[in-house]
């Protein structure tokens, strides 16, 4: 057993709660996923509906940004539309534009370059990222880009004095999540326990550390009546709330994009009483206790419950925007995208609603008196 499990395994007396795990097995510095894989390549697109050679490249997993340049072109015409918000005074305009976790910086280059001249003129663009490997791929793509790089949102925003348009492609799936069972009455928790050479799950009472957190976040899915449902596995995402509230505060006035595989509550564990843990290795998709296999090797993610991130940015005084699919942000933002599908497979499989398109959202939020722009069909390309 890889080193590092055996010490987390003794730490906690052989009970390994599987948000440690995750947290471990994906940003370890020297041993998580983020931090050794060399490249995005493709194959979790075929999960959202049946790519088939379409949605198949060489790595683990495929976003939309290194899929097709249509997200990029959709994200370029809302920051267009919405800088007026947080444009400085003047015919200059000067303005800030926030991309948190940008992976290869391929949708950075291709929303910079989509971007109306004017736009581009007054912009400052800034990339929150902290792994060293990505942050040396995205400066050498975007090497003829003016880019500043920071390693905390606090520290672009501290930079853009407050006001900025803010966005992040699956960035809320990368965080680890606290894993619950429903015993039929209440929530238990979800261990690992060492059998072997594996890891296998193993259910048992919440932690008092957890419950104060979970009593912190209030987390839509913990009175619900998920609850009741014996055997019904959930994912909460406590981390991405408590990260949240450590630079949310320093946001004055903007927009922000969130763009993420998820839905709302009501329908996200919807004939899905496993619920939606699961990982990507080598193309292939795996559940259950084989999700703790590959160390390190293996992308792992889970679903985002956007009811859990309308009321969590609420209470952090966020005002909430369309929140809608993927779809329906790309057919809203871009012209004529419609008709390009219609010669163009991976576009059509972005456009689905019974596959990527209708398996990714976007929510749209509002800081400070910043409020809704009204979308109309319109773009930049």
């Amino acid at each position: 057993m890889q080193p590092l499990l055996t010490q987390l395994l003794d730490e906690h007396q052989g009970q390994l709660p599987v948000e440690v795990f995750l947290q471990a097995a994906l940003h370890d510095p020297q041993h998580g996923y983020y931090a050794r894989r060399a490249a995005i390549g493709g194959g979790r697109l075929d999960d959202a509906g049946g790519a088939g050679s379409a949605g198949r490249a060489a790595g683990d997993f495929s976003t939309a940004a290194t899929f097709h340049p249509a997200l990029a072109w959709a994200i370029a015409a809302w920051a267009a539309r919405h800088r007026k918000q947080v444009a400085a005074p003047g015919w200059r305009g000067r303005w800030h534009l926030i991309e948190i976790g940008a992976g290869t910086g391929q949708l950075a280059a291709e929303l910079l370059g989509a971007l109306p001249l004017l736009a581009r003129r007054g912009l400052t663009y800034h990339i929150v990222e902290r792994s060293p490997h990505l942050t040396a791929v995205q400066q050498q793509r975007l090497r003829e880009h003016a880019v500043q790089w920071h390693e905390e949102p606090a520290a672009a925003l501290d930079a853009a004095d407050g006001a900025a348009l803010i966005f992040s492609n699956e960035l809320v799936d990368a965080f680890p999540a606290a894993v619950f069972r429903s015993d039929g009455q209440a929530w238990q928790e979800l261990f690992l326990q060492r059998q072997g050479e594996q890891l296998v799950e193993m259910p048992g009472p919440c932690r008092s550390h957890t419950l104060e957190r979970v009593a912190a976040a209030q987390p839509s899915v913990w009175d619900s009546p998920w609850r009741q449902r014996p055997g019904q596995q959930v994912e909460i995402l406590l981390a991405y709330y408590e990260w949240l509230k450590t630079w949310l505060p320093a946001w004055r006035r903007g927009s922000m994009l969130t763009i993420d595989y998820g839905d709302t509550l009501e329908r996200l564990y919807y004939r899905r009483p496993h619920g939606t843990l699961r990982a990507y290795f080598h193309q292939q998709r795996f559940e259950g206790d084989e999700v703790y296999q590959h160390f390190g090797r293996q992308d792992i993610t889970c679903d985002v419950n956007f009811t859990d991130l309308v009321q969590w940015g609420e209470r952090l005084n966020l005002a909430t925007g369309p929140l809608v699919t993927q779809a329906e942000f790309l057919l809203t933002y871009v012209p004529r995208l419609a008709r390009r599908a219609r010669r163009d497979a991976r576009l059509s499989f972005l456009l689905d609603p019974d596959g990527f398109g209708g398996a990714v959202r976007v929510l749209e939020q509002h800081a400070g008196d910043s409020g809704a722009t009204p979308p109309t069909k319109t773009g930049t390309v």
